[in-house]
C-alpha cells in the first residue's frame, strides 16, 4: 500500500517520460529488497508438517533422534509408549514416510536410540535393551539399503553390568563406531567402553575401555560419552571422569588415527590438574583436515581446539560471560571450516528464564553472538 501511495503520488506530479522511469526503479529496489529476504534468511519456507507415527504407533516422551544423506533421505528413531523402538523414513526428500518399523524386541524395555546414516545407504541403530532381570546391553541393528529392511538386531556386549548412554558414527568407507557406559552395580564403577566394526557392521572387533585404569582402591566414574570419526581414520572421543573423593569432575580426550584399531593416551582438556572443576556434558565436531573442536559447560562455555589428529591442543576458551545450562551445548563442523555452536544460558542470575545463544568460529576468530 504504501509503494502504490508513492507511485500515484509521483505519476501525479511528473511528466509521464520521468514517471516510468522512477517506477521501475521503485520495482527495482522491492524486488533486489525480497531477493536478499529469500537468499539470506536460510528456512524462510517451511513444508507442512507430517504425522511419522500415525496409526497403533504412539510415540512416548523419550526423546527420538534423526539422521539424513545428502540425497535428501531423512531417516528418524524413537520410542513409543510401549517402549519399542520404531524407525521411520522417507525416500521423498521428507515429503512422505514409510509405515514405522519396529526395530527392538517386545519382550525387553528399549530406550536411549542413536542412529546414523551414509551416502551409501547405510542405515546404523543403537539402543538400550533392558530385560526383566534388570540387566540391560546394548543393541545394534543395520539397513544396508536404506532403512527399506534391516538385519538381524545383535548385542554389543557379553557380561552382566549395566550400559547406558550409548553413542554411534559412521564413515562412507564402512567404519562403524561405537561407545557407551559400563556400570558395575556392585562397585560403583563405571567406564567408557568402545567397539568398531570396518565391514558396515557385519562384524564388531572386541570391546575397548577408553577411560583410566582405576587403582583397585579407587573407583573411576565415568559418563557422558561423545565420539566423531573422519573419512581419514580418525576415531575421537570425550566423556566426563569424576573422582567421587574429591567431587572433581574433567573433560577427557582420546583418539585414534587408525580407524579405531588403537588409541593415543587420554588427555584432560579442562584447566590445570591441581584445580577443582565442575565439568559437564562434553560435546565433539571434527574436520577432514585433522582438527577437532570440544565444547563443554563449566560455569561458562569452555572451548578447545585440536589439531594435527590431537597432536596439538589449542588454550581452553571461555565463550561467554553467563551461566550455561548442562546438557545444552551443541556444536557442529561444516565444509567450508565453520564451526557452529549453540547453547542456553541464565543471563541475569539462576532465577530467570533461559536464552537461546549461536556462535559461528570462522578458522581464524570468532564471530560476535
Amino acid at each position: 500500500m504504501v509503494t502504490i501511495t508513492i507511485i500515484k503520488s509521483i505519476i501525479c506530479q511528473r511528466p509521464l517520460n520521468v514517471t516510468i522511469y522512477i517506477v521501475i526503479f521503485v520495482l527495482f529496489l522491492f524486488f533486489i529488497h525480497q531477493w536478499n529476504i529469500t537468499h539470506q534468511v536460510y528456512g524462510l519456507y517451511f513444508g507442512n508438517n507430517i504425522v511419522i507415527n500415525s496409526g497403533n504407533v504412539s510415540s512416548s516422551f523419550t526423546k527420538g533422534q534423526m539422521s539424513s544423506v545428502e540425497r535428501g533421505y531423512p531417516y528418524v528413531v524413537w520410542v513409543d509408549k510401549n517402549n519399542t523402538i520404531y524407525f521411520g523414513a522417507s525416500h521423498e526428500n521428507g515429503t512422505k514416510f514409510s509405515s514405522p518399523i519396529a526395530l527392538s524386541s517386545n519382550n525387553t524395555l528399549a530406550f536411549s536410540p542413536q542412529i546414523v546414516a551414509t551416502e551409501k545407504g547405510g542405515v546404523y541403530v543403537v539402543w538400550v535393551d533392558k530385560k526383566e532381570n534388570g540387566d540391560t546391553n546394548i543393541a545394534f541393528i543395520t539397513s544396508n539399503n536404506s532403512g527399506k529392511d534391516f538385519t538381524n538386531r545383535k548385542y554389543l556386549r557379553a557380561n552382566d553390568l549395566f550400559s547406558f548412554s550409548p553413542q554411534i558414527v559412521a564413515t562412507e568407507k564402512g567404519g562403524v563406531y561405537v561407545v557407551w557406559v559400563d556400570k558395575n552395580n556392585a562397585t560403583g564403577d563405571s567406564n567408557i567402553v568402545f567397539r568398531d566394526s570396518n565391514d558396515s557392521g557385519k562384524s564388531f572387533d572386541r570391546s575397548v575401555r577408553l577411560n583410566r585404569n582405576a587403582s583397585p582402591n579407587q573407583t573411576s566414574v565415568a559418563s557422558y560419552p561423545q565420539i566423531v570419526a573422519t573419512e581419514k581414520g580418525g576415531v575421537y572421543v570425550v566423556w566426563v571422569d569424576k573422582n567421587n573423593a574429591t567431587g572433581d569432575s574433567n573433560i577427557v580426550f582420546r583418539g585414534s588415527n587408525d580407524s579405531g584399531k588403537s588409541f593415543d593416551s587420554s588427555v584432560r582438556l579442562n584447566r590445570n590438574p591441581n584445580q577443582i572443576s565442575l565439568s559437564f556434558s562434553p560435546q565433539i565436531a571434527a574436520s577432514e583436515n585433522g582438527s577437532i573442536f570440544v565444547t563443554w559447560p563449566e560455569n561458562t562455555l569452555q572451548f578447545k581446539e585440536i589439531l594435527d589428529g590431537g597432536n596439538i591442543f589449542g588454550r581452553t576458551v571461555s565463550l561467554n560471560n553467563h551461566v550455561v545450562l548442562p546438557l545444552s551445548a551443541q556444536i557442529v563442523s561444516a565444509e567450508n571450516g565453520n564451526i557452529y555452536l549453540a547453547w542456553a544460558e541464565k543471563t541475569d542470575g539462576l532465577n530467570n528464564d533461559a536464552v537461546l545463544m549461536f556462535k559461528r568460529i570462522s578458522q581464524y576468530y570468532f564471530d560476535r553472538r
